[in-house]
């Protein structure tokens, strides 16, 4: 995926949606791509953003996206999607020219770049980090992006906790709320916003 960053705004943005794709499941495994949404309440897009990592030949010359490095499951998958192709061109150098790719560090830059803009400046409050199991993403910021961690509130909103609670109550999703397994940053909060947009019809307007 292109490195995006657009903004609509005649939308009001109300809510932050992250996602982070990783070579694993710890809080130190290096992050892939980031992707960001913000919306209003009811799941309009105000902004999104989304970019690749790049990282130095050194780092890719030690063959740390290789199946045995990843594991075959997650190897498979960034295969699949494409993700593992595009970590590894945005890290090339091409004769003398600069890596083509953002190192982490830009990628965190530019996010909030991007959030300071569909905002309009640093607003008065912080947000709380939405998306799907973001204690997740959450710890992985801590670690490899805290200047982007700390610009969400500590708070969070999380759609695996609404389905949690549908099925608990009987209100089982219909056929269009569905998670496609794409594992790429913006299809997957696009799916988690799927949720949040049944939620809001099915679940908020029975209270």
């Amino acid at each position: 995926m292109a490195d995006e960053f657009t903004i609509q705004p005649d939308v009001t943005p109300e809510m932050v949606w992250i996602d982070l794709e990783t070579t694993g499941l710890r809080p130190e495994d290096r992050i892939l791509e980031v992707g960001l949404k913000v919306t209003n309440r009811w799941g309009d897009e105000a902004g999104r953003f989304a970019c690749v990592v790049g990282y130095s030949d050194a780092m890719v010359s030690g063959h740390w996206l290789s199946d045995k490095a990843l594991g075959p499951v997650v190897h498979a998958m960034h295969t699949k999607n494409g993700l593992i192709d595009e970590v590894l061109a945005h890290s090339a150098r091409v004769a003398n020219n600069p890596r083509c790719g953002r190192a982490r560090p830009d990628v965190e830059t530019r996010a909030l770049e991007f959030l300071m803009e569909v905002f309009g400046g640093m607003p008065d409050h912080r947000f709380p980090m939405a998306g799907a199991s973001v204690q997740f993403d959450r710890a992985a910021l801590r670690v490899q992006m805290p200047r982007l961690h700390n610009w969400f509130h500590y708070r969070q909103y999380d759609v695996s906790t609404i389905l949690g609670l549908a099925t608990m109550s009987g209100h089982h999703p219909d056929d269009t709320v569905r998670k496609r397994d794409i594992h790429r940053a913006i299809p997957d909060i696009e799916d988690e916003i799927t949720v949040h947009k049944w939620a809001m019809s099915n679940l908020v307007a029975r209270v």
